[in-house]
């Protein structure tokens, strides 16, 4: 065998969907594709074919983590803040203030009518429409003005990361100073 195979590193499952996520953030789930991610990580397509039986697998694969690492992400927030206003803008700077995450979001939501992505795009935003549609409920809103701001909230998360997704980072604080006013918008007034 020669020296130069010996040497190179086995890649697992997981360095293979870290590269795709990776890709869907900078580029888009387009040009998740299993040569260019070969190259990328400086191995042969056989290795791709340890772990994944064809690129669908691994997109699949990809669209899961971030699922279940979202998911975790809100878990997170809403141990932490068991008041709903509070919860509130929690989520909102989560969503709103993590580039990387947000970034990533904006590549899944571009491929929302790829059949393999859809599924993930539309349960993404149902997840999180009906979240804060009972946060907001719990907030003190009707039950139709709660619906509202929760679709509200969601509609300026996507727009906001398809827009950021085409530029650079803001200059610091400009970012600190959109989520303040997202969260004076759109959280209800009260003691929490």
């Amino acid at each position: 065998m020669p020296a130069t195979a010996s040497k190179r590193r086995r890649l697992s499952a997981e360095d293979w969907i870290e590269a795709a996520l990776v890709v869907i953030r900078e580029i888009g789930v387009d040009a998740v594709a299993v040569e260019p991610l070969a190259e990328r990580l400086g191995v042969t397509k056989g290795s791709f074919y340890a772990h994944f039986s064809n690129r669908d697998d691994l997109v699949r694969a990809a669209l899961d983590r971030w699922e279940n690492e979202d998911t975790s992400h809100v878990d997170h927030v809403l141990e932490a803040n068991n008041q709903p206003r509070v919860a509130l803008r929690g989520l909102i700077d989560e969503m709103f203030g993590d580039y990387e995450a947000g970034k990533l979001y904006a590549g899944i939501c571009a491929a929302g009518a790829d059949p393999l992505v859809a599924p993930y795009a539309f349960g993404h935003a149902l997840r999180k429409v009906d979240l804060f549609t009972d946060l907001y409920r719990r907030a003190g809103l009707t039950s139709a003005e709660a619906q509202r701001r929760a679709e509200l909230t969601y509609t300026a998360f996507i727009g906001y990361w398809r827009i950021k997704s085409m530029f650079p980072p803001d200059e610091p604080g400009v970012l600190h100073r959109y989520i303040a006013h997202l969260e004076r918008t759109l959280v209800p007034d009260g003691d929490s």
